[in-house]
C-alpha cells in the first residue's frame, strides 16, 4: 500500500493547478472530449507554421506545448485523413543499393549541404530556391534566386546569407550542378579553406540530406501556394521557420533547439495579454488572420485542380507546384489483375481505366468529389477557353502579345500569349478592341490608341452641347446595332466636365447590350462632376484620365483645364 500510495503522489505530482488551468508536465492539459481539439489540430497541422507534416513531426510539435489522453490516435488519424496531404505528397519507396553515410560531422555549421529546387513559377522574377542545409544540426536557409544566375551569384548570396551568420564551413556537399563546378566557385572556396564534395553522377542520394529537405519545401510550398502559384516567394520566411522549428528524427529535436539550446517559441499562448502598443496588436492579430485563413484549406483543395497546371501541358506552368494526385475519384470495378475502372466526370476526355500503380487509397471519409477535370483532353492536356484580354504589348521581337483571362481561372492565373495564335485557335474570340472618339476632340487620342494596339476598329460618335442648357445633342452616329459578345470598348473623350457627353455616349452603347465592365472611358482632363455622375450611373465602368481638376465653371467648363480640346489638338 505505501508503494501504491508513493506511485500515486508521484503521478498526481506531474498534474499541477496554475490560475484555474491544469498542465501536466508544464503543459497545458486539453481533456479528450473537448471541442477545441480539432481547431488545435488544423492549427499544428494544416498552418503556416504546421506545414501539412507527417504524424510524427505533428506529434512533437503539439506535445511539446499540450497534453491529452490519447492524443497519439487523434493526430495520427487527421494527419492521415487531409485530403491536401493525400494529393500534394510524395510516396516514399525504398530504392536499390547499399547505404554508404557521408562522415557526420563534428561542430555546427562546419559542414553543409546545399541544393538548387527548380521549375518553380515566376514570383517578383525569382524561380529558383537556393537550399542549404547543415549536416550536423540540419537548420537550413531557404534562398530565393532569379534566373539566369552565375557562379559568382550564388557565391554571393551564399556569403551574404550563410557565411555572415554561420562563418565559412569546412565542407560543402552539393551535385554536379554547373555552377557548382564553375572554376569561380572551386577557387572561391579553396581560398577560404573549404573542401567541396560532389555527389555521383546520376546518384542524387550522395546529397540526400538536401534533395529530403527539398522534397519537403516543395511539399510545403505544393500545400499552400496551388492556389496562388505565383506567390510561393512570400511564403519562403514561413517554409524557413517550420523546417527549422520542426521535429526532425535524425537528430531527435529541431533543428532551432539544437542551434539554440532551447525549444521553439510556443504556438499557442495560455495567457491574454493586450499590448499597449495598437502597432504591435495590429502585427499580431494579421498573424491570427493568416493562420486562421488557412482553414479554408479543405474547400479550395476543390478547386485546386482547375489551376494546379494552369492552363495547357504545352507550356507546362506550375507543374513544380503542382498536386501530385487527381481525386477522390470512385472505383467501379477491377479490370483484369492490376488495372481499376474509376468513375470520373462525364466531361473528362481521357480513358478512366488506371493501372494500380497510379492510384493511391483515399483515408478517411471524403463524400465531396473532387467535381470536374474538364481541361484534360484526350491527348492528357490541359485546355481551357480564353474569356477576356486583359492587356496587349510588344515582346522584344516587336511581336504582339495579349494578356489572356481564361474562363474558370482567377485573374492571377493570366497568360501572356502570342497574338498571331490565339487568332489561329480561337477565331470566334474577339481580339479587336472598338475605339469609339466622340468628335472632334477625341480624333487625336483615338489616332494614338490605334497606334499601341494590335488590332482596332473605329465608330464614330458626333455629340454637341447647348451653351445654355448644356443638354447633349446626338448629330452623328456611326455605332453598330450589334457588337461582339465580350469585346473591349474605348470611349475617348479628352474632357469630362459635368459628363453629359459621356453619359449619351454611353447611354447609347447601353442600348445595344454592352455591359459597363466592358467599357474603359479614356480623357485627359476630368472634373468631379462628371466622374460622380457616371459612378453613380455606370458602376463597375472602368476610367482613365490623365489629371482630376477641382471643379467646373457656369458654363460646364473646366477649371483650370486646358481650354477647347479640339482646338488644341487641331490648332484652330
Amino acid at each position: 500500500m505505501a508503494e501504491l500510495k508513493e506511485l500515486e503522489d508521484q503521478q498526481s505530482s506531474k498534474y499541477l493547478l496554475q490560475k484555474d488551468v491544469l498542465k501536466y508536465k508544464d503543459r497545458l492539459v486539453i481533456t479528450k472530449t473537448s471541442s477545441l481539439i480539432p481547431a488545435i489540430l488544423e492549427t499544428y497541422h494544416n498552418s503556416v507554421v504546421g506545414g501539412h507534416s507527417g504524424f510524427l513531426r505533428t506529434y512533437k510539435r503539439v506535445s511539446n506545448d499540450l497534453y491529452c489522453e490519447g492524443m497519439e490516435a487523434d493526430i495520427k488519424k487527421h494527419c492521415e485523413e487531409r485530403l491536401i496531404c493525400q494529393r500534394n505528397k510524395s510516396l516514399a519507396l525504398s530504392p536499390a543499393g547499399l547505404l554508404v553515410p557521408l562522415e557526420i560531422p563534428q561542430a555546427i555549421w562546419s559542414d553543409t549541404s546545399m541544393d538548387f529546387v527548380e521549375g518553380l513559377p515566376k514570383a517578383s522574377g525569382f524561380e529558383v530556391i537556393l537550399v542549404v542545409v547543415d549536416r550536423l544540426s540540419k537548420y537550413g536557409h531557404f534562398l530565393p534566386l532569379k534566373h539566369p544566375f552565375t557562379a559568382k551569384l550564388v557565391a554571393e548570396l551564399f556569403v551574404k546569407e550563410v557565411v555572415r551568420l554561420h562563418g565559412f564551413p569546412l565542407s560543402i556537399v552539393s551535385n554536379r550542378d554547373k555552377n557548382f563546378m564553375s572554376h569561380f566557385w572551386r577557387e572561391l572556396f579553396r581560398l577560404s579553406g573549404t573542401k567541396l564534395n560532389k555527389s555521383t553522377a546520376y546518384h542524387p542520394q550522395s546529397d540526400g540530406q538536401t534533395e529530403v529537405v527539398n522534397r519537403g519545401v516543395e511539399t510545403y510550398l505544393r500545400c499552400f501556394c496551388s492556389e496562388r502559384p505565383k506567390e510561393w516567394v512570400k511564403w519562403l520566411a514561413w517554409i524557413e521557420y517550420w523546417y527549422n522549428t520542426t521535429f526532425q528524427r535524425a537528430i531527435g529535436m529541431s533543428p532551432f533547439q539544437v542551434v539554440y539550446g532551447r525549444k521553439p517559441p510556443a504556438l499557442l499562448s495560455y495567457d491574454s495579454i493586450q499590448s499597449k502598443n495598437s502597432t504591435v496588436e495590429e502585427m499580431l492579430r494579421d498573424r491570427d488572420e493568416i493562420l486562421s485563413a488557412l482553414r479554408d484549406h479543405l474547400r479550395l483543395a476543390q478547386e485546386q485542380m482547375k489551376i494546379m497546371l494552369t492552363l495547357s501541358l504545352r507550356k507546362k506552368r506550375n507543374e513544380k507546384l503542382s498536386p501530385k494526385l487527381f481525386g477522390p475519384y470512385k472505383i467501379l470495378e477491377k479490370v483484369g489483375s492490376v488495372a481499376y475502372k474509376l468513375q470520373l466526370p462525364n466531361t473528362t476526355a481521357i480513358h478512366p481505366v488506371f493501372h494500380v500503380s497510379q492510384l493511391k487509397k483515399l483515408v478517411g471519409p471524403h463524400e465531396n468529389l473532387q467535381p470536374t477535370i474538364q481541361y484534360i483532353n484526350e491527348k492528357f492536356e490541359w485546355k481551357s477557353v480564353p474569356e477576356d484580354v486583359l492587356e496587349y504589348r510588344q515582346n522584344k521581337t516587336k511581336q504582339w502579345e495579349v494578356l489572356i483571362k481564361w474562363e474558370g481561372l482567377p485573374q492571377l492565373e493570366a497568360t501572356w500569349e502570342s497574338y498571331e495564335e490565339m487568332q489561329r485557335l480561337y477565331p470566334a474570340f474577339h481580339l479587336e478592341d472598338k475605339i469609339i472618339p466622340i468628335l472632334r476632340a477625341g480624333l487625336a487620342l483615338a489616332e494614338y490608341a490605334s497606334s499601341v494596339l494590335p488590332a482596332t476598329k473605329l465608330y464614330h460618335l458626333g455629340i454637341s452641347r447647348d451653351e445654355e442648357t448644356l443638354q447633349p445633342t446626338v448629330y452623328l452616329n456611326k455605332l453598330p446595332e450589334n457588337f461582339p459578345d465580350g469585346c473591349r470598348i474605348f470611349v475617348v473623350d479628352p474632357m469630362l466636365a459635368t459628363g453629359g457627353t459621356i453619359v449619351a455616349a454611353l447611354d447609347l452603347l447601353k442600348e445595344r447590350g454592352i455591359g459597363n465592365k466592358q467599357i474603359k472611358v479614356i480623357s485627359a482632363v476630368a472634373a468631379p462632376p462628371a466622374l460622380q455622375k457616371l459612378s453613380e450611373k455606370f458602376p463597375g465602368l472602368h476610367i482613365y484620365t490623365g489629371i482630376i481638376d477641382p471643379t467646373v465653371n457656369e458654363k460646364g467648363f473646366i477649371i483650370p483645364g486646358l481650354g477647347d480640346a479640339g482646338d488644341r489638338s487641331f490648332g484652330t
